[in-house]
C-alpha cells in the first residue's frame, strides 16, 4: 500500500514551525528591554514641582492606575515557564532524535534563561536614580525580586518548582520514558501559553490592560507558531504530544488577543505610554 504524500502546506508547516518557535522565544525581548526598572519611576505626591516627567511634554499622564508599568508590575511566569518548557522539549527531541525539536528548543531554553537574568537585573532596587535622587523622591522603596509574591508566588518558588520539574524530566530522559516525558512537557507548555494571562484578574477588575501586561509580540508569535505546529502535529507526525499543547496554545493566544482588544487603553497620544510605579 502506497502512503499518500503529505499536503504541501503540511510540509511547509513542518519546515517553518521550528523557525516560528525561535521567533516565539525571541518575542518577549522587546518588552523586557523597553519596560523600565522597578525603581526608574515613581515619586512622592508631595513635591509636585520637582517631578520628572517620562512622558512627552504635550501629553499628560493618564489617571488610570492600571496604566502604571515597570518591571515590578509584570509577572515572571512567562519567562520561567518558557525556560522549563524549552528544556523539556529539548529532552523530548533528544529522546526521539528529532532535529526539528532539538534546535529551536535549545535556543528557546537559553533565551528564556537570559530573560530571567534580565528580569532579575531590572528588579534589583538601587539607592539613587541616574537623573534624580530616588531616596528623596520615592515614597517607598520598590520591592526586590525576592520579596515579591505576585510573580505568581515567589522567585524562590519558581526556582524550586522549575528545578524539580527539570530533574524529573531528566530522569524520564535517562529511563527512556517517552510518554511520561511528553506528558510533563505538554503540561509545562500549557502553563507557558497561559502565563501571559497571570494578570487577567487585575485587568478585568480595573477594566484596563496596561502596556506590557500581555505582550502583543508574544501573543502574535504564539498564534502563528501554535497554528503551524498544530497543522504539522495533526496532519504530519500525527503525534498527540505535539498537537495537544499547540491547540491549547492557539486558544490561549486568541484569549489574550481578546483581552487586549477589550481592555487596552484608548485614545493615547502618539508614542506615549503611561510609565509610573504601581
Amino acid at each position: 500500500m502506497i502512503t499518500p504524500a503529505p499536503h504541501p502546506f503540511v510540509v511547509f508547516a513542518g519546515n517553518v514551525a521550528p523557525l516560528t518557535s525561535i521567533l516565539l522565544t525571541l518575542s518577549p525581548l522587546p518588552t523586557l528591554l523597553s519596560v523600565p526598572r522597578a525603581d526608574s519611576v515613581g515619586f512622592d505626591d508631595d513635591d509636585d514641582d520637582d517631578k520628572v516627567s517620562l512622558l512627552p511634554s504635550s501629553t499628560s499622564a493618564p489617571k488610570n492606575p492600571t496604566s502604571k508599568v515597570t518591571i515590578a508590575s509584570l509577572p515572571l511566569l512567562p519567562y520561567s515557564s518558557m525556560a522549563v518548557n524549552g528544556s523539556l522539549w529539548l529532552m523530548y527531541g533528544l529522546l526521539l532524535q528529532a532535529k526539528p525539536l532539538i534546535f529551536p528548543n535549545a535556543v528557546g531554553a537559553c533565551l528564556a534563561i537570559s530573560y530571567i537574568f534580565l528580569f532579575a537585573l531590572k528588579s534589583s532596587p538601587r539607592e539613587g536614580g541616574r537623573h534624580f535622587d530616588m531616596s528623596r523622591k520615592m515614597a517607598a522603596p520598590p520591592p526586590s525580586l525576592w520579596t515579591r509574591i505576585d510573580l505568581p508566588s515567589t522567585f524562590r518558588t519558581h526556582l524550586t518548582v522549575g528545578t524539580s520539574i527539570l530533574i524529573l524530566g531528566f530522569t524520564c530522559l535517562k529511563g527512556g520514558l517517552r510518554n511520561q516525558l511528553a506528558a510533563l512537557a505538554t503540561l509545562v507548555c500549557g502553563v507557558m501559553f497561559i502565563s501571559p494571562l497571570a494578570k487577567i484578574g487585575s485587568i478585568v477588575k480595573n477594566k484596563s490592560c496596561p502596556p506590557g501586561a500581555i505582550p502583543l509580540p508574544f501573543t502574535v508569535a504564539t498564534a502563528v507558531n501554535c497554528f503551524l505546529w498544530s497543522v504539522y502535529g495533526i496532519k504530519g507526525v500525527k503525534d498527540i504530544a505535539v498537537t495537544a499543547p499547540n491547540v491549547f496554545g492557539l486558544f490561549c493566544a486568541f484569549t489574550q488577543a481578546i483581552v487586549v482588544f477589550l481592555y487596552s487603553p484608548k485614545g493615547k497620544g502618539k508614542g506615549s505610554i503611561a510609565i509610573e510605579l504601581p
